[in-house]
């Protein structure tokens, strides 16, 4: 358990140094850090990143992380677990996830809120409309996305009108007021890696008092000190 405890912190480092999360809701990875690191730290950090990533709730198995490492380390680009990554070590959402694929693979349907409905979209977003709108990928190569790989565009988050289609929105590259977006790597990285918070319920001190209390009435002494 211990040298579990110590993979899972390395890699949280290792996520904390060697990767920065993107407004948009993909990853810049610094290839150089995850090549000095042992691994299977430099795995669990993938596996937790694609988690972050793609939103999917089932970890990735360890014949999907490999490939994803060996990319990542030699500079190439790969489609795998949900994600796809650049030669330029960018992760993103997989287009043919969200998208839908060739060889039949439903995509992802959209969803219709309206003002003040609450929805998580595709596991990677909490959506909180103040008007009514219709959440879902784009599935376009958008000019406004310029700050994003070419590549990963067709898999972002869009909001776009209901019934005429126009854009109001692309969370993390133009947020025009129609909703508020939180996106949840970041949870989804600290949950599996960090271990649990003591409760916010949890008061120690009041904890002591009670214990202090409890046997002053049989003339005992605590050892309990906070």
């Amino acid at each position: 358990l211990d040298v579990q405890a110590g993979r899972r912190a390395a890699a949280y480092r290792l996520i904390e140094t060697g990767a920065e999360l993107t407004a948009w809701g993909g990853a810049q990875l610094h290839r150089a850090m995850f090549s000095a690191a042992e691994p299977e730290v430099c795995s669990l950090a993938l596996e937790t990143l694609v988690l972050a990533v793609s939103g999917q709730i089932d970890s990735p198995t360890p014949q999907q992380i490999e490939p994803l490492r060996a990319a990542l380390l030699e500079g190439r680009a790969l489609t795998g677990a949900g994600v796809a990554l650049t030669d330029s070590a960018v992760m993103g959402r997989d287009p043919g996830s969200v998208l839908g694929r060739a060889d039949g693979a439903a995509g992802l349907q959209p969803l219709t809120l309206k003002a003040g409905q609450t929805a998580t979209f595709d596991g990677r977003w909490r959506v909180i409309a103040h008007q009514t709108v219709e959440i879902g990928p784009w599935g376009a190569d958008f000019k406004i996305a310029e700050g994003v790989p070419v590549p990963l565009r067709p898999a972002l988050m869009a909001v776009t009108h209901p019934e005429t289609g126009e854009l109001l929105a692309l969370p993390g590259v133009n947020d025009s007021g129609v909703a508020d977006f939180e996106q949840l790597g970041a949870q989804r990285i600290a949950s599996r890696l960090l271990p649990p918070a003591v409760p916010t319920w949890f008061d120690a001190e009041e904890c002591a008092r009670n214990v202090e209390a409890r046997l002053a009435k049989r003339d005992l002494k605590s050892n309990i000190s906070v």
